[in-house]
C-alpha cells in the first residue's frame, strides 16, 4: 500500500505527481505500541497468542473440536473462534486480547484434552490426533500455563485498554487535529499516572493474574534464572514474583509506551 514503487502510493503518483502521501491518523500510535511491545516477555506473550490462533485456525478439525469444548464449558462466551493479531490495526488487537481472555480457560482445557483424550468425559466422536498436532499442542500449552505468560498478558491487556478508545477514534473521518491532540494528551496523562502509582496498580493486576493461575493450576513463580545475568535486564534477586514482574515487565513496558 505505502510502497513508492509497487504500492498504491506509487501508482497514484504515476497518475498525479503532485499527490501527497500521508499516513493514517493512527500510524504513529500503532508504531508507539509496537515499539513498546518489543520487550522480550511481551513479545513472547504475543507470539504465544498468535501461535494459539494459528493452531486452531489452520485446521477445521481442531476448530470443530475447540467448539465442542466451548459448548461444554459454563461460560457466557458467544464467539466460537479466536481472532488473529493484526499487524497494522491495534483496534483489532484489542479485540483479540478480549476474546483470548474470555476463552483462556477453554483453550487450555482443549489443549489438555487433545493431549489426553480420556480427560474429556463428553467425548462421543473418535477424535484421533496425529503426533505433530500433539507436539504443537504441548508446546502451546506449556506457554499458556506459564505464569510469565499469564501476568504479562494481564498487564499488557490492561495497559492497552487505556489507548483502545483513542485507537478507534483516530480512524474516524470527522476527527480534527485539535480533538486528536486532546485525546492523545489525555491518554498520555493516564499512562503517566499508572506509572507513577505502579505499586498500587500492579498489585491489582497481579492479584487478577493469581486468580486465573489458581483456576488453571499454574504455579506463581518467576522464570528460571542463572546466577550471573549477562544478556537479560533482570532486576532484583528474583525471589518475589510480584516484585520481579513489576520491575522487569510492568515498569519497562509503561516506560517504553510513555516515551514513545
Amino acid at each position: 500500500m505505502a510502497s513508492e514503487k509497487q504500492g498504491c502510493q506509487g501508482r497514484i503518483k504515476e497518475l498525479n505527481k503532485l499527490a501527497v502521501y500521508t499516513h493514517c491518523k493512527s500510524h504513529v500510535l500503532n508504531l508507539s505500541i509496537a515499539h513498546a511491545c518489543k520487550h522480550p516477555l511481551v513479545r513472547n506473550m504475543i507470539d504465544g497468542i498468535n501461535a494459539t490462533f494459528l493452531f486452531f485456525d489452520s485446521s477445521p478439525k481442531r476448530q470443530r473440536y475447540f467448539e465442542h469444548v466451548l459448548s461444554q464449558q459454563e461460560t457466557e462466551v458467544t464467539r466460537k473462534k479466536l481472532i488473529g493479531l493484526c499487524k497494522t490495526r491495534w483496534v483489532e488487537r484489542h479485540t483479540c486480547f478480549d476474546t483470548f481472555k474470555s476463552m483462556y480457560v477453554s483453550i487450555t482445557t482443549c489443549l489438555q484434552y487433545i493431549l489426553n483424550p480420556g480427560m474429556d468425559e463428553n467425548l462421543q466422536d473418535n477424535w484421533a490426533w496425529d503426533a505433530q498436532t500433539k507436539v504443537t499442542a504441548q508446546g502451546i500449552l506449556s506457554t499458556l500455563t506459564s505464569f510469565s505468560f499469564l501476568v504479562t498478558f494481564v498487564l499488557v491487556k490492561a495497559v492497552l485498554e487505556i489507548v483502545k478508545p483513542i485507537a478507534a477514534k483516530l480512524q474516524k473521518h470527522d476527527l480534527d487535529i485539535c480533538q486528536a491532540f486532546a485525546l492523545v494528551e489525555q491518554r498520555i496523562t493516564t499512562v503517566k499516572d499508572m506509572r507513577t502509582n505502579i505499586d498500587v496498580q500492579f498489585e491489582s493486576l497481579f492479584t487478577e493474574s493469581k486468580k486465573i493461575a489458581d483456576e488453571l493450576g499454574i504455579d506463581v513463580k518467576v522464570p528460571r534464572l542463572c546466577k550471573r545475568q549477562i544478556n537479560r535486564s533482570n532486576v532484583g534477586d528474583g525471589t518475589d514474583p510480584s516484585h520481579y514482574f513489576k520491575a522487569n515487565v510492568a515498569i519497562p513496558f509503561l516506560d517504553y509506551l510513555y516515551q514513545e
